[in-house]
């Protein structure tokens, strides 16, 4: 492993603050602490606290990520890639509850297979940086597909009232469905 990888946060801290000119007394005066506490955790004595490197970055006018090294900066343009990637994919698997609103419809079943295929393909491939921009959008669309789009709907006749379930014996009737998907807004559903 490289030296970078074995950096402590302490020495992040320490190659943050002297390009900007400050002294440990200097930098403990803003975050406010001690400059014992300061020299302690840039040499390794004293371990950094989350709220200790709150401070700290909020001092020296850094992003608290650029002083723990996360997410991990890597040692090729292709890994910095891979891991820019990461954070529209953990997005995308926020709506794992609550379908997102698309802007287009879903593609069919067989198309979503088959990209998900690929995106395995890739992967197995070590193949990193496709498989990590095709997966938001695909994430996306198969939470959309998976989700039933009207469970809870009311009866077209009925201006007002709860939502009702569809039951077996409801075919045939007009009702409106509550979910708005493809940002439709209410539409008219036929059960059958």
């Amino acid at each position: 492993m490289t030296g970078q990888a074995h950096e402590t946060i302490g020495r992040r801290i320490a190659r943050a603050r002297k390009p900007r000119g400050l002294t440990q007394r200097a930098l403990a005066e803003r975050v406010p602490c001690s400059k014992s506490l300061v020299a302690q955790v840039e040499s390794g004595h004293k371990p950094a606290t989350p709220s200790f490197v709150g401070a700290v970055a909020r001092a020296l006018n850094v992003d608290v990520t650029d002083l723990t090294g996360q997410p991990y900066r890597g040692r090729t343009a292709t890994t910095d890639r891979i891991h820019a990637t990461i954070p529209e994919i953990r997005q995308a698997l926020t709506h794992w509850d609550i379908p997102p609103e698309l802007d287009v419809p879903p593609r069919p079943l067989p198309d979503l297979r088959t990209a998900t295929e690929e995106a395995t393909r890739l992967r197995q491939a070590a193949r990193h940086v496709e498989p990590g921009t095709m997966l938001p959008a695909l994430i996306r669309e198969l939470i959309v597909t998976s989700t039933p789009r009207a469970v809870m709907i009311r009866p077209a006749s009925r201006k007002g009232g709860p939502p009702r379930r569809v039951r077996p014996g409801d075919a045939g009737r007009r009702w409106t469905t509550r979910t708005r998907p493809f940002r439709g807004g209410r539409r008219q559903a036929t059960i059958a």
